[in-house]
């Protein structure tokens, strides 16, 4: 065997020890949060947030997304997993009003959750780590008590922080991530990104009026 052929031989299999190493490389798996539906998927938009410096310029950049049909996406990484948030924030000019129980709804703001109730009237504060176990008691509630979630159909994530403070959602996002990426039924809860509506404590209602005077007997 020549020296020409002794190189070409010793090529093929360089190369053919490339294709392998190319066909073993894991590609970095991708978990969906916020959406159930696949058929979803192909209408993200990806959104970063150091584009914006305000929240309400990132507001606004949703609002534009979701009136044009498509979905708000912000990407994540951790332990070479990518987890792919789809904001399901509504168009409000297109739904108007929509007849939200607030039991189905935990609202994250900066960085506590709460939760409020309405039986009695209550909001309740929690920290941003204790995320899992309020959205797991959540879940499990099955409608039992009537200040937790019906069910995990009805669940709404609604996030928001404070206009200068934008840099806490990855907070918020970072805090998704690290939770069971196994859980499908945490994974697909929607997740809504809005302005905070502070809490607001309904009056009691009016004290019957009095009972009429005794009449008077002659």
């Amino acid at each position: 065997m020549n020296i020409s052929n002794r190189l070409l031989i010793v090529v093929f299999f360089i190369l053919l020890s490339g294709c392998r190493n190319n066909k073993n490389t894991d590609v970095n798996p991708v978990v969906i949060h916020g959406v159930k539906d696949s058929t979803l998927l192909e209408k993200g938009v990806s959104l970063t947030l150091s584009d914006y410096s305000k929240y309400s310029e990132f507001l606004n950049r949703i609002d534009q997304i979701v009136c044009a049909d498509s979905i708000p996406t912000i990407d994540k990484s951790r332990n070479n997993i990518r987890h792919k948030f789809y904001l399901t924030t509504p168009c409000w000019d297109k739904v108007g009003d929509i007849l939200i129980k607030q039991r189905n709804v935990i609202i994250i703001h900066n960085d506590s959750l709460q939760k409020r109730y309405t039986d009695p009237w209550e909001n309740n504060l929690f920290h941003l780590r204790e995320l899992e176990d309020v959205i797991e008691h959540d879940i499990s509630n099955n409608g039992f008590d009537p200040n937790w979630s019906e069910n995990a159909e009805n669940m709404i994530i609604n996030i928001s922080v404070s206009e200068n403070n934008l840099h806490k959602l990855n907070a918020v996002l970072e805090a998704f991530v690290k939770l069971d990426i196994e859980n499908d039924t945490i994974n697909n809860l929607r997740i809504w990104i809005t302005d905070y509506v502070p809490y607001f404590k309904p009056p009691s209602p009016p004290a019957p009026p009095p009972p009429p005077p005794p009449k008077q007997i002659r």
